[in-house]
């Protein structure tokens, strides 16, 4: 009988370490070049005077101040929450607003989409708007 040499196939080459080790090391620099930008530009973008403006059964506007204090445009993600007196949250809502530079800007959003509908009688006694953080890992 013949011997015949057959070739692996596939072949397999393993990965050398310093790969490894260079992936590894861009992987936790860019986590950190990533938290750095987003905590730079959460301290340009300023919230102040938020007030529930109107509100009914079915909706809560929210009135606000958005302020940047940078040279650019910046497009924020926003996290709003409604409170009832309990301080228990009955709606929340994430909208992406753009900022102009240099700019301070009075804007209203509507929460439609309530967890709950408000009884009668029952009025939001709270909320709040946050820079919405997103989370890399």
């Amino acid at each position: 009988m013949y011997k015949f040499e057959t070739l692996e196939y596939p072949k397999k080459y393993p990965v050398p370490g310093w790969i490894k080790i260079a992936v590894l090391a861009i992987l936790i620099l860019s986590y950190i070049v990533t938290t750095r930008v987003m905590e730079k530009r959460a301290s340009q973008i300023i919230i102040t005077n938020v007030q529930i403006s109107d509100f009914s059964r079915a909706h809560v506007e929210v009135s606000y101040t958005i302020e940047n204090k940078s040279r650019k445009i910046h497009n924020v993600w926003l996290l709003f929450d409604v409170f009832d007196k309990n301080k228990v949250v009955i709606g929340n809502a994430l909208y992406q607003v753009t900022v102009a530079a240099g700019k301070k800007q009075d804007m209203i959003k509507i929460i439609d989409q309530l967890s709950r509908a408000l009884e009668e009688g029952e009025q939001p006694t709270q909320a709040s708007v946050s820079i919405y953080k997103k989370k890399v890992f």
